[in-house]
């Protein structure tokens, strides 16, 4: 097998850490941007080759979105699909696992973005709260306004549904088949309303699950440059203040999108077969678990941080890009990472000790309680469950 192999041989993948962080890091740095710089044509800068890049690399966060989505399908999706292929796939703890891989740091994360817009005086729409909290945002409401990045949990949280739901229906004997039949014919209602292409990008990570073992020299030639033409493409079907993209309207969104999707999931498939066979390498994937530990984290808030340095005076919009600009920009996302890591310690990385507990709990109902009501072990493996992180396609402000 390409992947290491903990020692209860349950498979993780330690480069894709550094990919998730990476992309969580890109969206942070994507919000951050735009509200510490003014748009592009206002902001001089004696290099134009350096103004580009700057923008251009700090302008990703939408892509970001798919990366995480890929991401999830292949961990989540994939392995669920080949444990239900194997006759091993145990909805009881697939549900236990997906809600509170969620909703531990989610729940803490909303009310503390509740509490930084009470104590600086902001308003807060109490309905898109209630809204988001269900995971009905985009389907029954806008994504809260005091957090945009909250959009794509909603499709993150009705991807584990329909996929879960799916797979009790392809389980022969399987309880609860009537119910994942109405969730199936309600993810098919959500899909309608959100946008499919997102969907379609989870199941492209689904389906390279099952190709890592192919050759990675393979994927990488067909992967990158499809990648590559997505990016470029969905770069040039975005919004933008400062060049006319009118004449590339006709492609639509979706088709590059998926088309960048396609591209990562091969080139994911290909890095899941990077393993940590040298000291060198090893330490690098330990930090790389380490810093995409707390990224979830550092998606649900890094807006909120962001708006208490706005409040508090000190993030200022700039207008000059130069070396003493560009560090304060790195200090503040320095900021932000150290806050993120510290309100991650308290609550993510807890999730699994609320997910025994909730078992524990579980275990004392009556009898027909599922085997997520089983005193289960928990997964050995130090890759954490993955999570979407991602900025608003409606507000990333890609200026």
């Amino acid at each position: 097998m390409t992947v290491d192999q903990p020692k209860d041989g349950k498979a993780f993948y330690p480069a894709l850490d550094l990919l998730r962080f990476a992309a969580a890091a890109l969206v942070m740095l994507n919000h951050l941007r735009v509200n510490q710089f003014d748009s592009f044509s206002k902001v001089a800068c004696e290099s134009s080759a350096l103004k580009i890049a700057f923008f251009s690399a700090t302008r990703v966060g939408l892509e970001a979105v798919v990366v995480f989505f890929v991401l999830s399908g292949f961990l989540v999706g994939g392995a669920s699909l080949a444990r239900s292929r194997q006759g091993k796939f145990d909805i009881g703890r697939y549900a236990l696992d997906r809600f509170t891989r969620i909703y531990v740091p989610f729940v803490p994360a909303l009310l503390a973005t509740i509490g930084i817009y009470l104590w600086f005086g902001l308003s807060v729409d109490w309905g898109e709260a209630v809204i988001n909290l269900l995971s009905l945002q985009g389907i029954l409401g806008p994504p809260f306004s005091a957090n945009t990045s909250l959009w794509s949990l909603s499709y993150e949280v009705w991807f584990y549904m329909a996929g879960g739901a799916i797979l009790v229906l392809l389980s022969p004997g399987a309880k609860g088949r009537w119910f994942s039949a109405v969730l199936v014919l309600a993810s098919v209602y959500v899909f309608s309303v959100l946008s499919a292409a997102y969907l379609s990008v989870w199941l492209l990570g689904v389906a390279a699950y099952f190709v890592r073992h192919k050759n990675k020299v393979l994927l990488c030639a067909v992967g990158a440059p499809t990648a590559a033409a997505g990016l470029v493409l969905m770069q040039l079907t975005s919004a933008s203040g400062e060049v006319d993209l009118a004449a590339f309207k006709w492609m639509g969104r979706a088709a590059p999108l998926v088309l960048f999707g396609l591209g990562l999931g091969l080139l994911v498939a290909a890095v899941s077969q990077v393993r940590s066979d040298s000291t060198t390498r090893r330490k690098v994937f330990q930090t790389g678990t380490w810093l995409a530990g707390f990224s979830y984290t550092l998606y649900l808030m890094h807006i909120p941080f962001i708006v208490v340095m706005e409040q508090s005076g000190w993030l200022h919009r700039l207008t000059v890009l130069n070396l003493h600009t560009f560090l304060v920009f790195v200090m503040n996302a320095g900021f932000i990472l150290f806050f993120s890591w510290l309100f991650y310690l308290p609550f993510e990385r807890n999730t699994h000790l609320v997910r025994q507990w909730l078992r524990r709990v579980a275990a004392t109902l009556p009898s027909g309680a599922t085997a997520a009501c089983r005193d289960l072990p928990e997964r050995s493996t130090p890759y954490p469950d993955v999570r979407t992180k991602a900025c608003s396609p409606g507000s990333q402000g890609r200026k």
